[in-house]
């Protein structure tokens, strides 16, 4: 665990994005699309 200032900001930004980008490489891309059916009577 690490410490950033209160007033730091482009440290707690680049912290942000680089915790965003590492969810979004941990995202699993096997996930189904949603089905979708139609009635056809």
């Amino acid at each position: 665990m690490c410490w950033v200032e209160r007033n730091d900001f482009d440290s707690k930004y680049a912290f942000t994005v680089v915790q965003n980008v590492m969810a979004l490489a941990e995202a699993d891309t096997s996930s189904k699309a949603p089905v979708v059916t139609i009635p056809a009577n």
